[in-house]
């Protein structure tokens, strides 16, 4: 087998730092050429600088009996390179109606979020995914057509925090006679040849043309332009966040932008500082979500939603930019550390006498707590009995009283154990389950906000 191909990879994911040696990574595989071509590389690097390697697969449940046959070849492929997988049936086309996306972005959404998870719970450093040179064109042209900002004309970024792309340098002509030539199969996916997908419209369609106008190298040509885009964003990106650190004061996942220093930048300086505010919140930057908070913080609105996973606030001194909180469920067991993106609780064993309380830090008695305790997010007609009250009172009634902020409630988490609110862990706790042997072996339970000051 000539390694040439691979060799050439190597070397250039070293220079990049995309490939740590000895590391522990999660590859995404379809079964299509690239994907098949990705997992023979990485048995290669697995020989070479001792990568350790997973298997993921996604059957989403489009092509009937083809999507199993994909399932039952990545699973034969499993078994040949000696892998671990893991492979989970999801509907798309029923997820994509529910949640009101195109097939192509459900399908994408549903893949990374469950490798995300698979890489939390199994201790991957990285996600691998088997983009080629030619995905890097078809998105670029995809983002022409859509009007996007320069971050779409950029293409795909080989590295996007966990998710690597290794295989952006190479095009999937190169890799289709690389499998042949080594004699190794793969699964051909029938609806690669629908052009009523955009994707493939662009593949077989446009870019055709486009080779027929500037050559079969203006794959080559483009990819370049983009690799010229993406120093500029990075050059760019590092100006905005020097402005970023000087500026912006960060607290439990919020960002508090001083806007009196704001206003000193020209229109340049403000986008970029606010690409690198959208880039730290994890949301996607596109011309739409740039344009609505600029006219926010240059407009007489006080608070704005935007698409009901971001929060805008501001007075005459600082605008709060934030997402808005996911709903949560969690349980937590006794001697067990729960953490979330925006807070910590803890529930351990101590004695009362040696902890000075605060609303932070509850103690409940232990023989009448039940386990698990539920956290989770506040519901419509939540009630509790505060501490120094025999009635119940309404947990909105309860923010009230602390003043909290509408949008800042769903910050703090509900304790329930058994059918009973326990406590708001930062506000109030509960009238129950009070202790009468401070000296004693009781339950508590300790709440901390990520980056609060």
């Amino acid at each position: 087998m000539d390694l040439t191909t691979y060799k050439r990879l190597l070397d250039y994911n070293r220079n990049r730092n995309l490939i740590i040696p000895e590391s522990k990574v999660l590859l995404m595989i379809s079964g299509g050429r690239d994907s098949v071509f990705l997992l023979n590389f990485f048995d290669y690097l697995r020989d070479v600088i001792n990568v350790n390697f997973g298997i993921f697969h996604l059957n989403h449940m489009i092509r009937g009996k083809e999507s199993e046959r994909d399932k039952k070849f990545v699973e034969d492929l499993a078994k040949d390179f000696n892998a671990p997988i893991f492979e989970f049936d999801k509907d798309i086309i029923k997820i994509a109606k529910k949640e009101r996306k195109n097939l192509e972005e459900c399908a994408r959404d549903v893949r990374y979020n469950i490798a995300s998870g698979i890489a939390d719970r199994e201790h991957y450093s990285a996600i691998i995914t088997a983009h080629t040179k030619d995905d890097y064109i078809e998105t670029v042209i995809f983002h022409l057509i859509r009007g996007d900002s320069i971050y779409g004309l950029a293409g795909i970024n080989e590295r996007t925090g966990r998710f690597i792309r290794p295989l952006l340098t190479i095009t999937r002509e190169e890799i289709t006679r690389y499998l042949i030539d080594n004699n190794i199969k793969w699964m051909d996916d029938s609806t690669n040849d629908n052009i009523e997908y955009t994707r493939n419209f662009i593949r077989h369609r446009i870019v055709s043309v486009l080779k027929e106008i500037g050559g079969n190298n203006v794959i080559e040509k483009i990819y370049k332009t983009g690799l010229i885009m993406n120093d500029y964003i990075r050059g760019s990106g590092e100006f905005a966040d020097e402005i970023f650190k000087r500026i912006i004061i960060i607290k439990n996942n919020k960002l508090h932008l001083d806007l009196t220093s704001y206003f000193r930048y020209n229109c340049e300086g403000k986008r970029l500082l606010l690409i690198a505010m959208i880039n730290y919140l994890g949301l996607k930057v596109d011309r739409k979500i740039i344009n609505f908070i600029y006219d926010f913080l240059e407009g007489d609105s006080l608070t704005k939603k935007y698409n009901n996973n971001l929060f805008l606030y501001k007075d005459e001194k600082e605008a709060v930019i934030f997402k808005m909180y996911k709903k949560f469920n969690y349980k937590l067991n006794i001697n067990e550390r729960l953490s979330d993106e925006s807070f910590t609780i803890e529930c351990g064993i101590g004695k009362m006498a040696d902890f000075k309380l605060n609303d932070s830090l509850f103690f409940f008695e232990r023989e009448k707590m039940r386990f698990p305790i539920t956290v989770r997010n506040k519901k419509n007609g939540d009630k509790m009995v505060p501490s120094g009250f025999r009635s119940k009172k309404t947990v909105k009634d309860i923010f009230n009283d602390r003043k909290i902020p509408i949008w800042e409630r769903d910050n703090f988490p509900i304790l329930e154990s058994g059918d009973e609110i326990i406590g708001i862990p930062g506000i109030r706790r509960s009238n129950l389950m009070n202790v009468k042997n401070r000296d004693g072996e009781n339950i508590y339970i300790l709440f901390r906000r990520v980056n609060e000051d």
